[in-house]
């Protein structure tokens, strides 16, 4: 699945994909879900983005509602300011989705993605950074047999 978010000025391209198809999904195993992803600014195309952090927020579902309180996965960067992910890079980042209840029928994936803007850089190499946030959800039936 493809998506194109918006963060402010910058067009993020996430494609999520799991080699565990979705309708197989089940409440009590790991679920893998690789996030791949692209930013750009239209009205500058050579501005330089960065992904500082990643944060996934897992809630199950039942008939009647929350079951829990959300689970959450953090990757953030490990070196500054961020991973670039202005044409032609990308993010690549697999992330298992934890077992949750066994009650619950689906479940709520809250992405969050956390960017840098380079807006401009002095003579001695200083960057203005500005940043913006792109968030996604994913919904997905969980199998109860």
């Amino acid at each position: 699945m493809s998506r194109l978010l918006a963060a402010g000025p910058v067009a993020v391209e996430v494609t999520y994909q799991s080699r565990l198809p979705p309708a197989e999904w089940r409440a009590g195993t790991t679920k893998p879900v690789l996030v791949t992803l692209r930013a750009s600014n239209k009205n500058k195309r050579s501005q330089k983005i960065y992904l500082t952090k990643v944060t996934v927020n897992v809630t199950s579902f039942d008939e009647s509602g929350q079951l829990d309180i959300p689970q959450t996965i953090v990757d953030s960067a490990n070196l500054q300011p961020g991973f670039i992910v202005t044409s032609p890079n990308t993010y690549n980042q697999s992330f298992d989705i934890p077992a949750v209840d066994r009650a619950a029928i689906r479940i709520a994936i809250d992405l969050s993605y956390e960017l840098l803007l380079e807006v401009s850089r002095d003579d001695e190499g200083i960057r203005d950074l500005a940043k913006q946030v792109a968030t996604d959800r994913l919904s997905v039936p969980i199998i109860t047999r």
